[in-house]
């Protein structure tokens, strides 16, 4: 499949897509997102178009203070940021923004950034996760062996059901 086939694929499972969001605008710069608040910072080369953001933006931003979108071959990439100070949050931060956009050579004057004016609050990671599970474990190579006993066990078990249930 060349680039041009992939293109036709794309454009034509965008055209049968809906989008999640209810855009309202109230001026040229504030608009809400099914009912939430948001600004738009900064729009450089005003690369801002509703129908792809729409098509682009679902629920899981909207806890994020800030969203940059960026259009690189004629492609849109949202991804979400928080502002510094955050309770529960672990990154990234807007701050961080140059840092992240020369870390992934990603190098595109079609860019915006929108606020995020009622971002909702970070959950917080629950106590009975697996990850409390495994915390006493060490380290990933004591997960792997785990992993790799259970596995060898389950075998062993389904090998010793077979072996039962064959008549000779």
């Amino acid at each position: 499949m060349d680039k041009n086939e992939l293109k036709d694929l794309i454009e034509e499972r965008n055209a049968k897509r809906k989008p999640m969001v209810k855009i309202t605008f109230e001026d040229l710069t504030s608009f809400s997102i099914n009912d939430h608040q948001y600004k738009m910072i900064s729009d450089h080369n005003n690369s801002f178009d509703v129908h792809q953001f729409e098509m682009a933006f679902n629920s899981s931003f909207s806890k994020f203070d800030y969203i940059v979108g960026q259009l690189f071959d004629n492609q849109l990439r949202l991804r979400g940021f928080y502002e510094a100070g955050r309770d529960n949050a672990d990154g990234p931060f807007i701050g961080q923004l140059n840092d992240i956009l020369v870390e992934q050579l990603i190098f595109s004057d079609d860019i915006y950034i929108i606020q995020n004016l009622e971002p909702r609050p970070i959950p917080v990671p629950r106590s009975s996760s697996s990850v409390d599970v495994l915390e006493g474990v060490g380290n990933a190579i004591d997960v792997i062996q785990i992993i790799r006993t259970a596995v060898l066990k389950q075998r062993l078990l389904k090998y010793k059901i077979m072996k039962a249930n064959v008549k000779w």
